[in-house]
């Protein structure tokens, strides 16, 4: 995708993320709303990415929605996809993002 063109309406995923990544143990980051953990796209390659981890709340969902509307922008970390999945019986958002360190 380009820099400047909007990204069209989000349509969140809810078959399992474990159908389309492998999912690591390695710890990218921790933040207020969640952790970041690296992950491997299964349909491309074992291509790297961030996968950060959300309880699903108006307030994350809100985050993924600018976040989805902003990432056209070559100044915001651009999400692959998003997945609408449950954890340990806990409603979660999983997003899939480009992954910015080191190769």
């Amino acid at each position: 995708m380009e820099s400047g063109q909007p990204r069209s309406t989000l349509v969140m995923k809810t078959t399992p993320l474990s159908n389309d990544y492998s999912i690591s143990n390695n710890v990218l980051g921790l933040g207020i709303n969640g952790k970041v953990v690296e992950c491997f796209d299964k349909n491309d390659g074992c291509k790297k990415y961030a996968l950060k981890v959300l309880k699903d709340n108006i307030k994350s969902r809100r985050e993924i929605d600018l976040h989805w509307k902003s990432s056209y922008c070559k100044h915001i970390v651009n999400i692959k996809d998003v997945y609408e999945n449950k954890y340990d019986d806990t409603k979660c958002l999983l997003v899939v993002m480009e992954w910015l360190g080191k190769k």
